[in-house]
């Protein structure tokens, strides 16, 4: 038809379907009363095909629906994207928001997922904060690649050490700390607490360097103490005036060899 007037108008006034579209016998497409669409075939294809000839032509999918106030509003869409010449495609998923639609997840042309980007890094690339309700696993990898690492600084971070139930820690590429099954922990490399503060353990501490314990490093004549046991009744203790090791309880120190006591001062 050559007008500006609605070419065609099929209208159903009872309750039977609106249009049956069939391949010999075979019914291929239908408009339901009430408006319900129905693509039927062995294997269905549906196509949006756009004429644009662009590496950035788009194609979308709008989810117009009514509000209570009885507005039609768009709440959603899902727009597919050309990302170059060559058939490279992408996905962006929009939902609205005091009625704007805002992008929330990309799908780019190598099959990367970004939430909160549209040009994610990595398989999974979130930009925002996450939660989780259960379990997060990964590999047990290495020193060298952390299981759980940093943007940035992949060679630090945490992951499963040598066997099972074993926590490990990395800084550049190297064992620092390893936790055991039972709870020993070993450390590789100088084992460093800040001024102000204590560490403190009632299990075993191994380590395969220094110990090296200072109130302050700028402050020779401050106090350092390394106590031992549950009261931490034994003491070795320094200062600028004195050096002791002592036993708390007694006031001195007691070295046994046996059973028996040996000669001290």
């Amino acid at each position: 038809a050559d007008t500006t007037a609605v070419a065609g108008i099929i209208t159903q006034r009872g309750s039977g379907d609106v249009l049956r579209l069939y391949d010999n016998t075979a019914e291929i497409f239908t408009v339901a009363d009430g408006g319900n669409v129905t693509l039927q075939s062995t294997y269905p294809v549906f196509n949006i095909r756009g004429t644009n000839a662009s590496a950035t032509s788009t194609g979308t999918i709008n989810f117009n629906l009514r509000d209570g106030n009885s507005n039609n509003r768009t709440v959603a869409k899902i727009i597919g994207r050309s990302d170059g010449n060559g058939g490279y495609g992408s996905l962006d998923f929009h939902t609205a928001f005091n009625n704007t639609n805002i992008k929330r997840m990309s799908i780019d042309k190598n099959g990367k997922v970004g939430i909160g980007t549209d040009l994610p890094d990595y398989p999974l690339d979130v930009i925002g904060s996450i939660g989780f309700s259960g379990q997060t696993r990964g590999l047990t990898q290495s020193a060298s690649s952390p299981t759980y690492s940093f943007d940035g600084d992949s060679d630090t971070g945490m992951y499963r050490g040598n066997g099972v139930n074993i926590l490990s820690f990395a800084t550049a590429g190297q064992e620092r700390l390893s936790i055991s099954a039972t709870g020993v922990a070993s450390f590789t490399g100088d084992v460093g607490v800040g001024t102000g503060t204590t560490m403190e353990t009632s299990g075993q501490f191994t380590t395969v360097s220094n110990i090296k314990i200072s109130a302050n490093s700028n402050n020779h004549s401050a106090t350092a103490r390394l106590q031992l046991g549950a009261d931490q009744n034994f003491e070795i203790y320094h200062n600028a005036s004195r050096d002791n090791i002592i036993d708390v309880d007694r006031g001195n120190l007691v070295i046994k060899n046996s059973g028996s006591d040996l000669p001290h001062g």
